[in-house]
Formats: structure tokens, sequence, C-alpha cells
């Protein structure tokens, strides 16, 4: 009776382990999608910070357009 609780216990230890495993994978994956993400929006608020200056830049010159030709 013992060695059959030992076996079961040890097969229930082997069952769990592999779920952990398989958990701690599972983690590891959504953590590199979540490091890819975050670069993707820094890149993105990159180029709408860059698109916003350029808009700038282009208002500043348009504007100074028009007050020389007044």
């Amino acid at each position: 009776m013992r060695q059959e609780e030992a076996d079961r216990a040890s097969i229930e230890r082997a069952e769990l382990d592999s779920r952990l495993a398989d958990l701690e994978s599972q983690i590891d994956a959504a953590q590199e999608i979540i490091r890819l993400q975050d670069l993707q929006l820094a890149q993105l608020q990159d180029q709408l910070a860059e698109a916003a200056a350029q808009a700038e830049a282009a208002e500043a010159a348009e504007a100074a357009q028009l007050r020389s030709r007044h």
C-alpha cells in the first residue's frame, strides 16, 4: 500500500512538474510578446513625435511665407 502511494505521489509530482514547466514556457512567451510590443510602441511614439515636429515646422514655414508676402 505504501509503495502504491509513493508511486502515485511520484507520478503526480511528475505531472505537476510538467505542468509547471508548460506554464513557465507560456509566461516566457508572453513576456517576449510584451517586450516586442513595447518596442513597437516606442517606435510608433518616435514616429508620431517626428511627424508632429515636421508638421509644426511646415506650419511655421507656411506662416513665415504668408508674413513675408504681406
